[in-house]
């Protein structure tokens, strides 16, 4: 008995030690609320764990809260009432390998589709609504559903399913250090807006949801340099690349880490918008020029067209194209652009002026291009709506080491995580969903 209650203290000495008699205590602690950090603070409180979710902005929901707020699942009964048969889950993983240039995991991939349809049935017994409408992007079947008020009502629906589940969101309060003991991850030190630091113990297990690293430019240098300069269309300040940093420290295996969903000719529409000018200006007879003017790189693929704009001055390349090419493509698939001011219209000499390019150049380029008067010209800069490459997980969401081990305790789902999507991200926000789930459902059972 003397020898039992010997171990007792030792514990309890131990968890001061490393918290302080201030630590807030609970079973589970998401970091995170985008998607995946609230689908798993939902699963892991309807697994009985008591949970707090830390969001480090003075807002719920992450990315996902300016999303386009589509799920992507075959079977869902919307498919079906729409006369889609003939899909599945094997489909929808094939679809997956072939997006991701079969550089992703096919058991996290199958782990996804097959769980898909089940996530999209639980977030709607859950409270979020879906439009009646399902569309195809590059699938082999329609599958793509669209939250209402998309990812801004997704993101509100689930926060609300939290709150009356009774999960604890801390908000402004940024996670900065994981508290590892004796190899697991017991808890996490984070900070207030106003400095403070503040520690939570997790009895059963953290979840990272941490989003991706679009605006850590140190990541880009050290992972993939030829993306060094690249904007984020994400919202300012969230995918800074938090969880990958703190779970590094503790020994986590990163994959992936340079690759992610580019989209080479971003536009800059006011107010942080961004949109993409459409590739058909380019295969039906537009240029890319320099700020001298210069045709350069024509090509499809998205990264090696991102990075050659990236090589250009201010990382800016100009779509310099006429009537003849506009007419083509058509003038509705400019709204956008043409609506947030990014399309010029006029001379070589008003297109030269606007932009800064120089004069003779451009003239040149459109005399190789074959273009005639009026011009059109459009700034586009790449950006990365995405970043495919993360932490190395396994099925079970647990986050895995250089040797392929687990870290007892840690979790991981969504952005923050590698494997899934591979060279490119064309799947929704479906991942964030099954992943988050089977994060919050295990760490809620201790495993």
């Amino acid at each position: 008995m003397r020898r039992l209650w010997i171990v007792i203290l030792c514990v309890i000495v131990v968890t001061l030690t490393a918290f302080g008699a201030s630590a807030a205590v609970t079973d589970v602690v998401v970091v995170g609320s985008g998607a995946a950090g609230l689908a798993a603070a939902l699963e892991a409180r309807q697994n009985g764990a008591e949970v707090i979710l830390l969001e480090k902005m003075p807002y719920i929901g992450g990315t996902t809260r300016v999303a386009g707020g589509g799920l992507c699942a075959a079977g869902v009964d919307l498919q079906l009432k729409a006369g889609i048969t003939e899909d599945s889950p094997e489909v929808h993983a094939r679809d997956m390998l072939t997006l991701g240039q079969y550089r992703n995991d096919p058991e996290l991939v199958r782990t996804v589709t097959y769980n898909a349809k089940h996530a999209v049935d639980w977030i709607r017994a859950n409270g979020v609504e879906l439009e009646d409408e399902v569309v195809s992007y590059m699938t082999t079947y329609p599958r793509i559903y669209w939250c209402k008020g998309r990812g801004f009502g997704l993101a509100e629906g689930l926060a609300k399913a939290c709150r009356e589940a009774g999960v604890r969101i801390d908000l402004e309060t940024r996670a900065v250090k994981l508290v590892q003991e004796d190899g697991a991850i017991v808890g996490v030190i984070a900070r207030k807006a106003n400095g403070d630091e503040v520690a939570y113990q997790a009895k059963k297990g953290v979840v990272l949801a941490t989003g991706g690293f679009g605006e850590n430019q140190d990541l880009f240098s050290e992972y993939a340099p030829e993306l060094v300069g690249i904007r984020t269309n994400n919202p300012k300040g969230v995918a800074t690349g938090d969880g990958i940093l703190m779970a590094r420290e503790v020994g986590a295996k990163l994959v992936d880490m340079e690759l992610g969903r580019i989209v080479p000719m971003g536009v800059a529409i006011g107010q942080g918008a961004w949109t993409s000018a459409p590739v058909a200006l380019l295969t039906e007879g537009g240029v890319l020029v320099n700020k001298k003017g210069q045709l350069f790189l024509k090509d499809e693929q998205d990264r090696d067209l991102a990075v050659a704009i990236l090589a250009q001055p201010d990382h800016t390349g100009y779509l310099f194209f006429d009537g003849t090419v506009l007419q083509k493509v058509g003038e509705d698939s400019l709204a956008r652009i043409r609506d947030g001011g990014a399309l010029v219209q006029g001379s070589f000499e008003d297109v030269a002026a606007k932009f800064g390019i120089d004069a003779q150049g451009l003239q040149d380029a459109a005399k190789k291009a074959g273009l005639k008067a009026p011009y059109y010209a459009i700034a586009i800069e790449p950006y990365i709506h995405s970043t495919t490459g993360g932490l190395a997980i396994n099925t079970l969401a647990q986050v895995l080491d250089e040797k392929g081990d687990i870290i007892p305790g840690l979790f991981a789902a969504g952005e923050v995580t590698g494997g899934i999507q591979g060279a490119d991200q064309k799947n929704a926000l479906i991942d964030c969903l099954v992943f988050g789930r089977i994060a919050g459902r295990n760490a809620a059972q201790g495993h």
